[in-house]
């Protein structure tokens, strides 16, 4: 299975770094490692999270960050989805 990032997603994510990063050295590269790994999660058992809105959006919540990961399925992949600030989002595929 594969994913990609919705454009406005993939905006969000580096923003989200990059504030992490500039409030403390490091953070953002800890931010990083934290959504890879919910990336992980959600590919090896996406339908482990429950539908949030039809007709499939998902919904993973991140451990040890302010953030959350909106993410769409297809048959072979998931999309990430925008949140305007109030998370990440991530389509897979």
């Amino acid at each position: 299975m594969s994913y990609y990032f919705h454009p406005g997603a993939e905006a969000e994510h580096f923003e989200a770094i990059a504030f992490f990063e500039s409030r403390q050295p490091g953070l953002g590269v800890a931010y990083l490692a934290e959504l890879e790994e919910l990336m992980a999660n959600v590919v090896h058992a996406p339908h482990r999270y429950r539908i949030e809105r039809k007709p499939n959006i998902r919904r993973i919540f991140s451990n040890g960050f302010p953030s959350m990961l909106f993410f769409e399925m297809s048959r072979v992949s998931f999309k990430s989805l925008p949140l305007h600030t109030s998370g990440v989002g991530l389509t897979i595929g």
